[in-house]
């Protein structure tokens, strides 16, 4: 029998998984709260915990395991939409992203600190949505509209 060692760029993501739950557990004591968003749709699942205080955004962990087969796309379109992500993220304050590839799967983790982020620059990005400049403008993303942005598009609230 053999066995075979996860590469590093999965053993990274297993680490920052791991991290992101017991992060998410340290952080509800401190006047924190998290919610955890769920979603298994065209062959994406995908996990995101949006950290708050109040109705304030303060961090958000994603992540997203991609099946190519179930999707119905090539291993060559995922790569390509990655790296243009990871080119439009790339040293933006207050964003790290991760990601492993192989023949059939892809796996990536994005991490934004919002109080570390330019909002302004998130939004210009489609990172974020909401209204940033102008007579309207906002200085926080609101948890709540997160929420119900996500749910719109398929996540449930897991408890």
């Amino acid at each position: 029998m053999s066995v075979t060692r996860p590469s590093k760029k999965k053993r990274q993501l297993a680490i920052g998984t791991a991290a992101l739950l017991l992060g998410t557990t340290l952080l509800t004591g401190c006047g924190t709260q998290a919610v955890k968003m769920v979603t298994d749709q065209n062959g994406v699942k995908s996990e995101m915990v949006l950290v708050s205080k109040g109705d304030r955004l303060i961090e958000q962990y994603g992540s997203n395991a991609i099946d190519f087969k179930k999707m119905g796309v090539t291993p060559d379109a995922i790569k390509g939409a990655i790296y243009d992500y990871q080119q439009k993220t790339n040293g933006v304050d207050g964003v790290e992203y991760r990601y492993a590839v192989n023949d059939n799967k892809a796996l990536e983790y994005t991490e934004v600190k919002f109080e570390d982020a330019d909002l302004a620059k998130l939004k210009e990005l489609d990172i974020i949505q909401g209204d940033f400049t102008g007579e309207n403008a906002t200085d926080f993303v609101d948890l709540q509209k997160t929420i119900d942005a996500l749910t719109k598009i398929g996540y449930t609230k897991e408890q």
